[in-house]
């Protein structure tokens, strides 16, 4: 089984879900066990993952 990972879109049900993960962990486990219920490209991308504010602040610092 292929694992998947960002940029995923995630449908308003799953919100809630969203946010009861803590810290860098990210939503990469939650993506893989609902792989039928969200949107995500199937080739490999390199998108810069955004896991805390932290992540954030450094992204809009190099761009």
């Amino acid at each position: 089984m292929k694992k998947i990972g960002v940029p995923v879109i995630f449908p308003k049900m799953y919100f809630s879900n969203l946010l009861l993960i803590k810290g860098d962990k990210g939503a990469k486990e939650f993506i893989n066990k609902n792989r039928n219920k969200v949107l995500c490209p199937k080739t490999t991308t390199n998108f810069f993952d955004i896991d805390t504010k932290e992540d954030l602040l450094l992204f809009k610092s190099q761009n």
